[in-house]
């Protein structure tokens, strides 16, 4: 027995301590929905001429579609929650020169000098909606700092000087400073206005965020209470956003109160009864729940009625069959987000409870693992759904591709792919979000090695 076997073993065992054998059985059954097939499909999407990752292998056998910031983002994190990269350090330890310098170069290159967002060519002349342009800047987010990560450690340990090093790392900077906050290697945007596509506006900001009045305004005109997934998606993707104008806003002397405005609204509008933002409990309110629970931990506030929200997503979990409105789960974030929820309210509690809402989150977390075995199974049968005969999964189920992001087109409307963001959902990310529900992320046993890094490191160099 080598050593990696050896760590799985051990984990399992260690899995089967905290959460009972039967629930082990059912964790492992789940883990085989997944096998090598899946992470060479994902390989396959990447375009060595681009840099990046098509959202499908329909997109990418299409004419007028290119690789996209999101799916290459999640196909790369695929690779560290998987445990693939866990003998290497991460992703960006994986690859070679070229393939590294390609990925870089693919997201600096899609920054407009005009505003600081990343725009898409295979999107030009669309309109934008606020969840796309501020998801884009998440994503780019997430390679620039892991990028930056490295290299500054790799810098230091080469000692190289302060002075050296500061310039050396312009590389792994955005071009210009993005309306996150991270720092450009110029500076500001050349023109620091919006980019017509994106709205026509003549300022910086988007619309919505161009004055305290207009951003009240904005919140107060979604309908929260029967949407709550989708208000929930596009305010909680622009969070980074709404720091950053609250920031903004300080220091040029202006009203400040963008986080305190999204506060104020949730807060008010949480129904005690259920913990959700809507009158039922259904898939959709539980996904609105998982949003809002991520903003609120986001920014580090206290969640209203936090144990009415976990009796919530448990209860969607555990469901087996359709909800009070007769939907069944036919997306994959319907698997995904009451997992998710859960372990989002369970650290909102840890980290911003009072003591007496982590003494009884115990308890919920003791009810949570003597129904663990069941709601496995339960997940396990709902994603098997969004399975397709290559191997990889989808964001809808059955035979149906997902055409659009975030109102963007993504794909050809042809049946029988798997897609980069369900199929990243569907793997790990339910495992994760399922064990750290549970409580054994600590102890969450890798789905895939060292050696299946192997193979999908091999496919992707071998493209050129």
């Amino acid at each position: 027995m080598n050593n990696s076997d050896k760590t799985a073993q051990d984990r399992w065992s260690a899995v089967e301590a905290a959460i009972g054998r039967e629930a082990r059985v059912a964790l492992e059954e789940h883990y085989a929905l997944f096998d090598e097939r899946f992470y060479l499909w994902l390989a396959d999407l990447y375009e060595p001429g681009v840099g990046g990752f098509y959202y499908s292998g329909s997109a990418r056998d299409a004419e007028g579609y290119l690789p996209d910031i999101e799916s290459t983002v999640q196909a790369l994190t695929f690779l560290d929650n998987s445990g693939m990269t866990d003998s290497v350090g991460g992703w960006q330890y994986a690859f070679s020169q070229r393939t590294e310098d390609r990925i870089l170069s693919f997201v600096k290159g899609l920054q407009s000098p005009e505003d600081g967002y990343f725009y898409h060519p295979q999107w030009e002349g669309l309109t934008y909606i606020p969840s796309r342009l501020a998801r884009d800047v998440n994503w780019a987010d997430c390679v620039f700092s892991v990028f930056s990560e490295k290299y500054y450690s790799v810098f230091k340990e080469q000692g190289i000087s302060d002075a050296e090093r500061v310039e050396r790392m312009k590389k792994y900077m955005p071009l210009y400073n993005t309306p996150s906050g991270r720092a450009g290697s110029l500076g500001e945007p050349r023109k620091g206005i919006l980019k017509s596509n994106a709205g026509g506006s003549a300022e910086k900001w988007t619309p919505q965020l161009r004055s305290l009045e207009a951003f009240r305004d904005y919140l107060y005109s979604k309908n929260l209470l029967e949407q709550s997934y989708n208000v929930g998606n596009e305010i909680g993707s622009q969070c980074n956003q709404i720091k950053q104008r609250d920031r903004e806003a300080l220091l040029a002397g202006e009203p400040v109160g963008y986080e305190a405005t999204v506060k104020e609204l949730f807060d008010s509008a949480v129904n005690p009864e259920n913990g959700l933002w809507e009158k039922r409990v259904r898939y959709d309110s539980v996904n609105g729940l998982m949003k809002i629970a991520s903003f609120y931990n986001a920014m580090g506030w206290e969640m209203p009625y936090p144990e009415r929200g976990i009796e919530s997503a448990i209860s969607i979990a555990a469901l087996a069959s359709a909800d009070c409105d007769g939907k069944t789960a036919s997306n994959a974030v319907d698997v995904y987000n009451p997992w998710v929820a859960i372990s989002k309210i369970f650290k909102n509690i840890n980290d911003f409870g009072s003591a007496s809402s982590r003494e009884r989150a115990k308890g919920y977390r003791a009810m949570l693992n003597g129904s663990a075995a069941e709601m496995i199974r339960a997940t396990t049968k709902k994603n098997r759904a969004f399975s397709k005969s290559d191997g990889s999964f989808g964001y809808h189920s059955g035979e149906t591709t997902c055409t659009h992001s975030q109102r963007m087109p993504v794909a050809p409307p042809i049946n029988g792919y798997g897609d980069v963001n369900g199929g990243c959902i569907s793997s790990t990310g339910i495992i994760f979000n399922m064990c750290a529900g549970l409580g054994i992320n600590e102890i969450r046993p890798s789905l895939f090695g060292s050696s299946d890094l192997q193979k999908f490191v091999s496919r992707i160099e071998e493209k050129g």
